[in-house]
């Protein structure tokens, strides 16, 4: 029987904030490992993030196409 792992992100919108800000400490590139690995092992790893917003108002309190660039695919995923 295969292993079901949820990853539960609370606060992802502001995490996004943070990488944009602070690429030093959370670099953007943590949001696309994120996004490949539960794409990868899809359909025994499922990613659960909570935001407070659309991920596009995140985006306009941000400038970083960088972080746009990996956000986008997150967008394109099922919602619930």
């Amino acid at each position: 029987m295969a292993k079901s792992i949820i990853i539960i992100f609370d606060e992802f919108g502001r995490y996004l904030e943070f990488a944009s800000t602070q690429p030093g400490i959370a670099g953007e590139t943590a949001i696309q490992q994120i996004f490949e690995s539960v794409q990868n092992a899809s359909p025994t790893m499922l990613f659960i993030g909570f935001i407070q917003s659309d991920l596009n108002a995140y985006m306009n309190r941000v400038n970083n196409d960088n972080i746009a660039r990996y956000v986008s695919r997150y967008q394109s995923s099922d919602k619930f």
